[in-house]
């Protein structure tokens, strides 16, 4: 069964020539986010904003932040301001996604807190499952 979400979402997308013979719809990504929020992450529900979409989104952890001094990944229960962080998202609605490198429309995106609908991160999707 086709939901008219869906529908809408790949109008939406063909009619602004930004789908791509790749675009895959997913509900699962895999990210790089780089969190602009003076709080910290510690909620896992928050509103993806992808074109001109929202989708309520987990994020699934742990977390394999960026260390800038030595380029390490580590493990991260949660992520702090300025923050860049590698982290699977597991969407309520598939949204058509390309890898950033390859489509910088459909491959990027940002975060939205679901209570106060400020922007909480920035990102980019290296993968869709």
């Amino acid at each position: 069964v086709i939901s008219a979400l869906l529908i809408a979402t790949v109008v939406a997308v063909i009619a602004a020539g930004m789908l791509t013979r790749q675009s895959v719809f997913t509900r699962t990504l895999e990210a790089e986010l780089c969190w602009l929020s003076e709080t910290p992450s510690r909620s896992t529900k928050y509103l993806l904003r992808h074109l001109s979409r929202d989708s309520r989104v987990l994020l699934e952890g742990p977390a394999r932040r960026l260390d800038l001094h030595s380029l390490a990944r580590q493990p991260a229960d949660h992520l702090a301001m300025n923050d860049i962080a590698h982290l699977r998202l597991r969407l309520q609605h598939p949204l058509p996604c390309d890898p950033y490198q390859e489509n910088r429309a459909t491959g990027a995106f940002i975060l939205v807190d679901e209570t106060t609908h400020a922007t909480v991160a920035a990102g980019f999707i290296r993968g869709a499952e």
